[in-house]
């Protein structure tokens, strides 16, 4: 009986053994890939030409009203919802926008499509009505989720916000221009750091006028909010190539991460002003002395309401427009005539062919400033006298 038991436990000890030896066979290891994502590999060959940017200011605003925290300028465009333009209740995934240039001639926005991706359109304004919308062409599929369309004063300088292969995380910012020729945009290029990071980057617009800009982006805010960073536009774009920085450094530039850390790329005392002036001219702009504008001899306009018409009051922000161009080629052309003497004599033979064409511009200008008054005062007058 002794000897059965201890056979017994002979055995139970060699299967526990060998259950052991079994449990300690090394299985392969699971090979982890160490090749960086595409979206790694774009942010480390944009990171070398982070520019310079001094950022003068920023706010912390709930993502979907921040269209209203922007200051824009009258002269630079308008930018509102999707749903307030078009007067509807829309539910879209994220809050829509439609930018309207400064005369008021011409709209762009995205429309929602879940199924197809988000596409560019742009409206122009036909006298009395928006006419048929007209695809922005020359934006491929390869953006997605397009939105937030802003374009500068020259007319053909397009920014907008979309995912994409070439976004290095969520929404970035892309700019393009467009090709008369063609009648298409060129190929959009991602406007990289510090515009645009891994987090979501969705709207920036720049007030030429007043050399301003802002930039929306959700990075290091919590779910719901965004900041609008205040920037001043350099004149050239410069980058941190010749810096010698180390890439912890460069990261901290091209993340944002301290708006105090840039101050010394610029005059912020003056950037600051330039803000507190655009803020009290709005300030101003919207009292009812807005403006004064004669209609006859008895009349004379203080608000847009005062317009008996959509298209007299579509006219009148055309003017305005028309006003801010001519004040501001009239500037160029004092500085162009200032510097003249100082040039030499080959810079003055082509300086001077500038400042005849530029004069010619002007001229041609303000002539269309005094029709615009005309039309809107002759048209005003006929409502009135109906």
């Amino acid at each position: 009986m002794k000897k059965l038991i201890i056979l017994m436990m002979l055995i139970s000890a060699c299967v526990s053994t060998q259950a052991q030896k079994h449990r300690r066979v090394k299985r392969p290891a699971v090979k982890v890939s160490t090749e960086p994502s595409p979206e790694e590999k774009l942010y480390a060959s944009m990171l070398p030409s982070t520019a310079k940017i001094m950022f003068i200011d920023s706010l912390v605003v709930d993502r979907d009203s921040f269209l209203t925290k922007i200051p824009l300028n009258k002269e630079s465009g308008e930018i509102m919802s999707y749903n307030k333009f078009f007067n509807k209740a829309k539910k879209t995934s994220v809050m829509m926008s439609v930018y309207i240039n400064e005369f008021g001639d011409q709209a762009y926005y995205a429309e929602e499509d879940t199924v197809r991706g988000n596409k560019l359109y742009r409206l122009d304004w036909l006298g009395e009505k928006w006419g048929k919308r007209t695809k922005v062409e020359g934006i491929d599929s390869a953006f997605h989720q397009i939105n937030y369309p802003f374009v500068l004063s020259d007319g053909i300088t397009l920014f907008f916000s979309a995912k994409g292969a070439n976004s290095v995380g969520g929404y970035d910012i892309f700019t393009t221009t467009f090709d008369s020729d063609s009648g298409k945009f060129y190929e959009p290029q991602n406007y990289g750091f510090p515009f645009n990071s891994t987090a979501n980057d969705y709207f920036l617009a720049i007030d030429e006028y007043d050399n301003i800009g802002w930039l929306v982006s959700d990075r290091n805010q919590p779910e719901g909010k965004v900041c609008i960073y205040t920037f001043i536009p350099p004149t050239l774009r410069k980058s941190f190539e010749e810096d010698d920085l180390t890439e912890d450094e460069l990261k901290k530039y091209a993340n944002i991460q301290s708006i105090a850390d840039t101050w010394k790329f610029g005059n912020r005392a003056e950037g600051l002003q330039k803000k507190a002036n655009l803020l009290e001219r709005q300030a101003a702009k919207s009292s009812d002395e807005y403006f004064s504008f004669v209609i006859n001899d008895k009349l004379v306009y203080h608000r847009l309401d005062n317009f008996k018409s959509k298209a007299n009051r579509q006219q009148f922000l055309m003017l305005n427009g028309q006003k801010a161009l001519y004040r501001k080629k009239m500037e160029e052309l004092d500085k162009m005539r200032l510097n003249y003497e100082s040039l030499s004599k080959a810079q003055k033979a082509k300086v001077s062919t500038d400042i005849i064409n530029k004069e010619q511009e002007t001229e041609q200008l303000l002539n269309t400033i005094t029709e615009t008054e005309k039309r809107i005062r002759n048209s005003e007058n006929k409502l009135i006298n109906r």
